[in-house]
């Protein structure tokens, strides 16, 4: 396990035990010759031990060295996986062959030769499936080293810049010389032409880090993320025509085959961003429009959203969904007016001459409490009659109370907490449990006798039929 290796070196560095951690780390290469974490953490070992060697090239040998043993273990492990890949598919194709030469037992009719064409047909089918299947398990696993290769190529180059720069030719490697062997060796993705790339513009700022562009471009036309790092590097050196027009040729290259349409989505996606931030909005619209029909699948309002969206905020999905006003207690009648109407005086009530309802006198106790409604009009001479008694009545007390109407006195409001509370009291109509008399709870009140002290406590009284309940009001 290279971890433990690792985990063991540094413990010996950081306590102080340089030599117990180099030979830690020596052993574990050893043992693991494949492994980047321990010839990565051999390499800043000895670019820190080695800082007061004037000798750059000198000091670039010694650094070097863990390097260059991972990349001859990873090739080692390339050419094995290639060897193995042929073993298997000769393999595959060797025992198909001695399937062929087994007699068939058949005689030579019409039928018996047209089962045998289908036969050999499917004997073909499926030999070049599995021989299609084993490259492409052969072909990940090397896919797979190429990447690792490439990036402790990287890793090397950056090492190298460190220490000697991009180099001189003639007089010292530095980065540049990295990366032209890197290229000399093959099997490289490419990372390491991006790498390179950025190396030379952020480094130096030097023009050469465009033309590593271009060229890895023609080397690696269906890239997405080589396109994309380039778009990125053209924008930043302010060439955006060079940049569109790469962007272009990219994604026609892309979308010409359908296998490949996806790969042009974070190329659009990257664009669209930065028309959005610093183009013209019809450019906005058309690339949207462009989106929308290569990917119909993605919704047209995340397209919208990304113009004005940034990597910690959109403000298009903020939903306010109470505002301030929502907030606020909602009451039907003001207090005051409640008040107000609380404590005026009551109209005078008249009997209606109408006949009265039967209603059911037995449990008037336990009937809820019925709210007044407002009287209905009547017809005829009985209506007239009472409309002349009421204007009577009205006039009559006009008269009397001229000068003497006072204004009522406006009613304090209730507090807040108060108010909060009653709004939140569930209506009568919900209540479906055991209903309180008011007069018998009333009556219970009056007849509790309550003492003064504590010496007129009684003692409880036992009522052996009660099973130790009290008894209220003989209930």
């Amino acid at each position: 396990m290279p971890d433990l290796w690792f985990e063991a070196a540094d413990f010996c560095f950081q306590n102080g035990m340089d030599a117990e951690g180099t030979d830690m780390l020596k052993q574990g290469i050893e043992a693991n010759p494949e492994s980047c974490l321990l010839a990565f953490k051999r390499g800043d070992q000895l670019e820190i031990t080695t800082a007061s060697e004037q000798d750059r090239s000198k000091r670039g040998t010694l650094v070097r060295e863990p390097y260059d043993k991972l990349l001859d273990a990873l090739y080692d492990l390339i050419t094995k996986a290639k060897v193995k890949e042929a073993q298997d598919i000769a393999q595959i194709e060797e025992k198909f062959a001695e399937e062929g030469m087994q007699p068939t037992g058949r005689g030579n009719d019409e039928e018996e030769e047209e089962d045998e064409s289908h036969e050999s047909k499917a004997k073909t089918a499926a030999k070049a499936a599995e021989i299609e299947t084993a490259k492409k398990t052969h072909g990940e696993h090397i896919r797979l080293l190429s990447k690792t290769i490439s990036y402790a190529w990287i890793a090397l180059m950056r090492a190298m810049r460190r220490i000697q720069g991009k180099g001189k030719p003639g007089e010292i490697a530095g980065s540049r010389q990295i990366f032209a062997d890197a290229r000399k060796r093959g099997r490289i993705t490419s990372d390491v032409y991006i790498a390179s790339a950025l190396i030379e513009y952020h480094c130096y700022k030097d023009p050469a880090a465009t033309k590593i562009f271009e060229r890895g471009a023609k080397l690696f036309p269906e890239d997405e993320n080589f396109a994309l790092e380039y778009l990125k590097h053209l924008i930043d050196i302010n060439d955006v025509t060079n940049a569109r027009a790469v962007f272009e040729t990219t994604v026609r290259r892309l979308a010409s085959n359908p296998e490949n349409v996806a790969k042009a989505k974070p190329i659009f996606a990257f664009l669209h961003e930065y028309e959005s931030r610093y183009g013209d909005l019809t450019q906005i619209i058309s690339l949207e429009k462009r989106m929308r029909e290569l990917f119909p699948e993605d919704p047209t309002l995340q397209q919208f959203s990304h113009r004005y969206s940034g990597p910690l905020f959109d403000p298009t999905s903020a939903q306010f969904i109470i505002s301030p006003t929502q907030t606020r207690l909602k009451q039907d009648v003001p207090l005051e007016e409640f008040h107000s109407r609380q404590e005026s005086p009551a109209g005078p009530v008249y009997l209606s001459p109408k006949r009265a309802f039967p209603v059911d006198d037995l449990d008037d106790d336990f009937r809820p409490r019925k709210f007044m409604r407002a009287e209905s009009p009547l017809k005829g001479a009985a209506g007239r009659r009472l409309d002349q008694k009421r204007g009577h009545q009205a006039n009559g007390s006009g008269a009397n109370n001229v000068g003497q109407a006072r204004a009522p006195a406006q009613a304090q409001p209730l507090p807040r907490d108060i108010v909060y509370l009653l709004s939140i009291i569930p209506p009568a109509s919900t209540y479906d449990s055991v209903r309180f008399i008011p007069e018998n709870m009333v009556n219970l009140l009056r007849q509790v006798d309550i003492p003064s002290s504590v010496s007129q406590l009684r003692p409880p009284i036992h009522n052996p039929t009660g099973a130790g309940r009290p008894q209220y009001g003989g209930r």
